[in-house]
């Protein structure tokens, strides 16, 4: 189902998407493509994580913006233009978006995350991967209990070795 997208980015997304750092925050102006990038990158992601002993490539992410109706509007609507169809189904009740395609599965977990007692909607969340849209308006409280949400899924006892990891976009701050 993934050889079904054609995504061709940008010299600075290309770079965005190959470093391989634990957190990194892409910032560009309206309309650059970022929202895209991190997507196919979350994505990308998913399909090379390491087979699970039963062969499964198993991730979980949580794809996070400041208000739920953000998330609808902007966020989702963004994921569900740019996935082939067939590649996934969303569940309005869980506000998931799961991926199953070839080896693939993967959980995108839509969270709105606007002030600090939104942490609890982190709490016992075990993550892969973090997204963060329009992150320069996330209190850095939850980008940091975020972080300790990762490197949880899989378990380290059927997949020792993976990419875990936050990436965020964002629009320059206003002057």
């Amino acid at each position: 189902m993934a050889e079904k997208l054609n995504y061709t980015p940008s010299k600075t997304i290309r770079d965005f998407m190959l470093d391989d750092s634990f957190f990194r925050v892409i910032r560009g102006p309206y309309g650059s493509g970022k929202t895209t990038g991190c997507v196919i990158e979350a994505l990308r992601r998913c399909i090379q994580m390491p087979h699970c002993p039963d062969g499964v490539r198993r991730s979980r992410w949580c794809f996070s913006r400041n208000t739920k109706s953000q998330l609808k509007d902007t966020l989702l609507r963004s994921v569900l233009e740019l996935m082939p169809p067939g590649i996934g189904t969303w569940k309005e009740s869980d506000f998931t978006y799961t991926l199953k395609f070839n080896d693939v599965h993967a959980e995108w977990l839509f969270r709105s995350l606007d002030s600090p007692e939104d942490i609890q909607r982190l709490l016992s969340l075990q993550l892969t991967g973090f997204f963060g849209e329009e992150c320069r308006e996330m209190p850095l409280s939850l980008l940091l209990e975020a972080q300790t949400r990762l490197r949880r899924f899989p378990r380290r006892e059927d997949v020792n070795d993976y990419w875990s990891g936050m990436i965020c976009a964002t629009n320059p701050p206003e002057l």
